[in-house]
């Protein structure tokens, strides 16, 4: 036994099929020159990439080229990069001046982290100082 909700959604259903079939109808002209005018841009397309087949091919192998050169000057600036910096580096380490206060630097740090971990492990962290 049906009921009164599936007869409603049954009709509903009709309604709106009858709107598309109209829909479509009134706009079957509308749809052929659109198909009409899709096939003639896919054939246009077509004729386009057979015509120019070696131009496109010719275009991509040179981008390939191109790619390849390019990847080649960019591993070759990351080599003169990273030996520069190895340079400065060694440059870096073996100036006095700056070793020792990199090592003084360091030992403050020590130093700092000793005492915050002291007072962090007892009753927290005591400032006592004055701020510019």
């Amino acid at each position: 036994m049906r009921t009164y909700f599936s007869y409603v959604i049954n009709i509903v259903v009709i309604v709106v099929l009858l709107q598309v079939s109209w829909f479509l109808f009134d706009h079957s002209d509308a749809f052929g020159e659109l198909l009409v005018s899709t096939t003639s841009l896919v054939q246009n397309s077509n004729s386009i990439i057979v015509n120019n087949e070696e131009n496109i091919n010719t275009s991509l192998e040179k981008s390939a080229r191109l790619l390849e050169q390019s990847d080649s000057l960019i591993n070759q600036l990351n080599d003169i990069i990273l030996i520069a910096s190895e340079n400065k580096l060694v440059e870096m380490l073996n100036d006095e001046k700056l070793s020792k206060e990199l090592q003084l630097t360091l030992e403050n740090i020590r130093e700092l982290s000793t005492l915050l971990l002291k007072q962090l492990k007892e009753n927290g962290i005591k400032l006592d100082a004055e701020i510019l």
